[in-house]
């Protein structure tokens, strides 16, 4: 049902998960507890509620770490790193991700009977791609994301492909490449219909319309995101990815030049997420101020909202999220004719700071920005 359907009867799955955990009266660090706690912090982490996660993953690695069974400890390191990375520790994130994706070149995993979500082991070189790109390792990401994807080739479970491949193209929307985008969604519905993987074929379908926004082919984005929406709103369906296709439909209709309803949009998702809206969601912030100064606002509230995300990612050390909001600020008070040197100098700074990815759209940009106002790069 998961392969096929989505998540379906997820409600129940963590009731029993919940029940079982609560009528326990033993030590609550029994190895025996892991699987059940696994399945209970993996449906909290897809329903997106990672205040309910954060404690039970917690629990997880402190029981897979005394164990020392080597599957455990992947999955341990797997779900501790996500939540953690996801409530803005990006960093001690990415050392539990890695940490899983070694034990696992070097032992394998074995689980330990039924578990819910995607094979730990993929999931840790997705998240971490996703991580390494908003911390500013470019080059890393797309090569941990080609490795997850290899990874997965080998297991030979469609489902899992098609994970590795949604979340690469995911990577590829953040990298801006739409023909690397546009492969992903081909590979990932292609792979859907063959299996009869609903789920799979409603996002890989909203990638493809992603793919279309980046090159401005409005309609097409518009028409392709819809369908992807409307399939994913027929399943039971795990809300972690619903932000992400929504910033999918903003781009789309921005692309056709409705910016007031893109914007509504994004507004919406950000009031669902509120102080949840950490490193991920940053994109939706750059986005909204670019489509306010697009729409003839006022360029003191998008500049208002470049330093919100400009702030957020110091905050969570994301470094490429900070990269781009401040060549936006610097834009900005280039255009405006005031005094621009400290923008420039802060962009210059961050941009030094980058040792990898310098061909990525968002450092070419910002060295083009610094050479046109004669600012060393």
């Amino acid at each position: 049902n998961l392969a096929v359907h989505g998540y379906v009867n997820a409600d129940g799955l963590l009731r029993e998960f919940a029940s079982a955990v609560e009528a326990y009266e033993g030590d609550p660090d029994d190895p025996r507890l892991f699987p059940i706690l696994f399945n209970l912090a993996a449906l909290y982490q897809y329903r997106a509620e990672m205040d309910r996660a954060v404690p039970l993953a917690g629990q997880i690695l402190r029981i897979a770490e005394a164990d020392g069974d080597a599957s455990m400890r992947i999955a341990g390191h797997a779900i501790f790193g996500s939540v953690s990375a996801f409530r803005g520790e990006l960093e001690a994130g990415l050392e539990h991700l890695d940490r899983a994706i070694e034990i696992f070149g070097r032992e394998g995993y074995h689980p330990r009977g039924f578990h819910t979500g995607v094979h730990p082991a993929i999931s840790s070189h997705t998240t971490s791609a996703l991580l390494l790109w908003l911390s500013g390792r470019p080059d890393t990401a797309v090569a941990r994301a080609k490795a997850g994807i290899a990874a997965a080739e080998a297991l030979g479970q469609p489902y899992v492909r098609a994970f590795a491949l949604f979340h690469a193209g995911l990577l590829d929307v953040w990298r801006r490449e739409p023909e690397a985008v546009a492969e992903r969604a081909r590979e990932v519905t292609a792979l859907a219909r063959e299996h009869g993987l609903r789920l799979w074929l409603a996002l890989g379908t909203c990638l493809g319309g992603a793919a279309d926004a980046l090159v401005g082919r409005g309609e097409a984005a518009v028409a392709g995101v819809d369908a992807g929406l409307e399939m994913y709103r027929d399943l039971t369906t795990p809300p972690v990815f619903w932000p992400f296709l929504q910033f999918f439909r903003a781009a789309a209709l921005a692309s056709t030049g409705r910016l007031r309803a893109a914007v509504e949009i994004l507004d919406a998702v950000l009031e669902a997420a509120g102080a949840r809206s950490g490193a991920p969601y940053l994109d939706f912030y750059l986005m909204k101020g670019d489509l306010l100064l697009a729409s003839g606002g006022d360029p003191r509230v998008s500049a208002g909202l470049y330093r919100q995300a400009r702030e957020i990612a110091a905050a969570s050390e994301a470094r490429m999220p900070r990269l781009r909001a401040q060549a936006r600020l610097a834009r900005l008070a280039m255009m405006s004719g005031g005094p621009a040197d400290g923008e420039l100098a802060e962009l210059g700074r961050l941009y030094a700071a980058f040792d990898e990815g310098l061909r990525t759209a968002d450092l070419v940009e910002a060295r083009q920005l610094l050479e046109a106002a004669g600012a060393p790069a």
